[in-house]
């Protein structure tokens, strides 16, 4: 993507040709300030690679990171760089720690002894923590903004916040969810979580002020489930059974594994995918994603309707662009970019317009899991079922 001013980017796509890992899915992609980027999926392994874009072959590997003994669902890096975070179906949350130039090389071979990808390494990761807390896989991880607490999300319907600090890593767990747990941001301003689930909700939590008499790190503050028609007719309220509201969420029965929120840097907007709307009890149902000021999590402030196939999750661009409009539709002086995945494709927007600034459509042959933007916010990485 072309970050420059203009009111459009021009996105170029490219595929590599790549075995990312032996064809088999790919559930989930991250990037790190350094130009790595990891990816996971079902055959159990976190793959690190490395990124130049001004290279012919700008794509190479560096390290197959194999201790989980289930599919991998989810990769994230710590804010700070110094820790990547996986969840797995194996009900474990590792703590990914890459040794420096010339310590010992410790063996990464995964639960089971298989250790044959370590000899092709061309750097080393040891895993500084186990987390162990959830008894069902792990679908979602999100980081706090001073890289030291880890929120987990699971299909054991619970939300797990983890504190490296801490001899006891588990803070907390919030049971809150009656379905499973398929996606958590973290606040940028470290004062809320927000989680997704299957059961057509979206959640916030408020953290908890040292001054708070509560125990709990964090405590429930809104649940986002429906709300009221844009439309309705005289004849549609009439009688007790009168239809006023609409849920925002597709069910369980969305094609996917996911639902992944995220907020956007400045934390003002907190963006939530999987959504649908109604223009009145009588219209077809629109996929949407709906965005939330944080001064009004409990009602959207707007949502971008028109995707041909749902949307699964939402990546913010770290970088701040040029304002371009007057006034802001958000009352800001800068204008951001965030990237809406569908099972079928990326479409671009910015916090000026609610159109697209940029859309690509038929990228992978199999349904999109996963995206992560570089750091310079010039870049959108993919993940796919397709491997």
């Amino acid at each position: 993507a072309n970050n420059d001013t203009k009111d459009s980017f021009q996105m170029k796509v490219d595929t590599p040709s790549i075995s990312w890992h032996n064809r088999e899915p790919i559930f989930s992609i991250d990037s790190h300030p350094s130009g790595r980027i990891a990816t996971a999926g079902t055959d159990k392994d976190v793959k690190m690679w490395s990124y130049q874009p001004l290279e012919k072959n700008s794509i190479s590997f560096l390290s197959s990171l194999n201790r989980h003994v289930g599919s991998v669902n989810i990769v994230r890096f710590s804010p700070n760089g110094e820790y990547l975070a996986s969840g797995s179906d194996d009900h474990f949350v590792l703590i990914w720690q890459k040794k420096a130039e010339g310590e010992g090389v410790v063996s990464m071979g995964n639960l089971m002894g298989d250790d044959e990808d370590a000899k092709e390494n061309k750097e080393h990761w040891m895993v500084k923590y186990t987390l162990r807390g959830h008894v069902s896989d792990v679908y979602a991880l999100s980081w706090s903004p001073n890289s030291q607490m880890l929120a987990s999300g699971s299909t054991d319907n619970s939300i797990v916040i983890w504190d490296l600090s801490k001899k006891e890593h588990n803070s907390q767990v919030i049971k809150e969810h009656m379905h499973y747990v398929q996606g958590c941001a973290w606040d940028p301003l470290n004062k809320f979580i927000a989680t997704q689930s299957s059961d057509r909700t979206a959640r916030v939590f408020q953290l908890n002020g040292e001054k708070s008499k509560k125990k709990e790190l964090f405590s429930h503050k809104y649940t986002i489930k429906d709300r009221d028609f844009d439309q309705i007719s005289a004849e549609e309220t009439e009688g007790e059974n009168k239809q006023k509201h609409f849920k925002i969420f597709h069910d369980e029965n969305l094609n996917t594994f996911f639902r992944r929120p995220d907020w956007t840097p400045d934390g003002s907007l907190l963006i939530l995918p999987a959504g649908r709307h109604l223009e009145s009890p009588t219209s077809e149902a629109l996929n949407t994603v709906y965005l939330f000021g944080r001064n009004s999590l409990n009602k959207p402030v707007m949502h971008l309707p028109g995707h041909h196939k749902a949307s699964i999750a939402v990546r913010a661009c770290p970088i701040y662009f040029k304002q371009t409009a007057s006034p802001s539709r958000f009352g800001l002086n800068y204008r951001m970019v965030f990237a809406v995945l569908t099972l079928d494709s990326v479409v671009v927007y910015d916090t000026e317009k609610d159109i697209p600034i940029s859309y690509a459509h038929g990228i992978h042959y199999a349904e999109l899991t996963d995206l992560a933007w570089s750091q310079d916010g010039s870049h959108i990485f993919v993940s796919s079922k397709d491997g």
